[in-house]
């Protein structure tokens, strides 16, 4: 367990953060949720995959999760000083209005998506 104190940050700190390039966003959430809905920018490594060693070590490091919990977790497990979380994960995210990267449900993307009427599909 860690003894580092854990930086809990807001959505519009992350947003900040992440426009100055010095930052890197690790969502610890599974495959399959990631792939659902994630950050823009963010890089998945699971929780159950986690280790120090798979972060870079020149970047401040942002972990995120549905709803923050899974980061905490990982933040505790890793044990690095200056790992910084998102309060609220991609729900506060998400409820200020940031951008986030959905997949396409395969039945739309399948259709060729929609179009305005007159205009080729």
């Amino acid at each position: 367990m860690s003894s580092h104190p854990l930086i809990r940050i807001d959505s519009h700190t992350l947003q900040a953060w992440l426009a100055c390039g010095d930052t890197v966003l690790i969502d610890v959430r599974e495959p399959a949720e990631y792939a659902r809905e994630h950050i823009v920018g963010a890089q998945l490594i699971s929780l159950a995959a986690l280790s120090p060693t798979q972060l870079p070590r020149d970047k401040r490091i942002v972990l995120c999760c549905a709803s923050g919990n899974r980061s905490q977790t990982a933040a505790r497990r890793l044990g690095l000083a200056g790992l910084a979380h998102l309060e609220g994960g991609l729900f506060a995210w998400k409820a200020y209005g940031l951008p986030t990267v959905k997949r396409q449900p395969a039945r739309l993307a399948s259709m060729g998506g929609f179009a305005a009427p007159g205009q080729p599909a």
